[in-house]
């Protein structure tokens, strides 16, 4: 009979601590939910080391550019660096429209655009200037533990890392710019334009000055 209880109690006590444990996890839910969690974040952070070739090959298998086209952007990308999304637009396999509207849809990732964008020097603060323009990003808005960046590649896992590293106890969340707003934005917050300072161009990141080049062709 005292066995039967104790077992009893032992059953119970198990019980209550999986209640606990499931009230916990409950809470734990909530808190996560409460944080902002979002599909978009979650989408970048979980890219691998080779994302860009992910996107290629979303872009391939949506009919949107040819294997053969991927392979030359890859290709190129592999020589000069840079973000293999604005390499097709450089090559005009794939308009800048049409990019932007793939990622928001296809990625679930948020586009903003930097025309006119007020950003305070508190939140440039937040991100070296070198993280910046080397990964083709900028701190747009905090809230409470959360930095949403704005990035020229917003599956880049690297340039991500790199955010994450400067900015250890938030939180990040990434979303699209172009690139044609990205780098007046930089010229406006961080002088790259002015005397002194060195211009941002898109050979900074490796991209071709296709208008230039055909200019030479002629």
């Amino acid at each position: 009979m005292l066995n039967w209880r104790k077992d009893k109690n032992g059953d119970s006590g198990k019980a209550g601590a999986g209640q606990k444990a499931t009230s916990s996890g409950s809470k734990s839910e909530a808190s996560r939910s409460a944080s902002g969690s979002s599909a978009p974040d979650n989408a970048a952070a979980s890219t691998g080391p080779d994302n860009r070739r992910m996107l290629g090959e979303m872009l391939v298998s949506e009919g949107i550019i040819s294997q053969k086209q991927l392979n030359e952007a890859l290709a190129r990308k592999d020589k000069s660096g840079g973000f293999l999304g604005q390499i097709l637009v450089e090559l005009e396999y794939v308009k800048q429209n049409d990019l932007i509207s793939f990622l928001v849809k296809q990625c679930k990732i948020p586009h903003i655009s930097l025309a006119d964008y007020q950003i305070s020097q508190e939140l440039l603060s937040l991100v070296p200037e070198e993280v910046c323009l080397e990964h083709g990003l900028l701190p747009i808005d905090k809230l409470g533990s959360i930095l949403t960046v704005a990035m020229v590649d917003p599956l880049d896992a690297a340039a991500l890392e790199a955010v994450r590293t400067a900015c250890p106890d938030l939180r990040i969340k990434p979303i699209l710019c172009d690139w044609n707003h990205f780098a007046p934005a930089c010229d406006r917050l961080f002088n790259t334009g002015k005397e002194g300072g060195a211009a941002l161009t898109a050979s900074s990141f490796g991209l071709s000055e296709r208008k230039s080049e055909v200019a030479e062709e002629t």
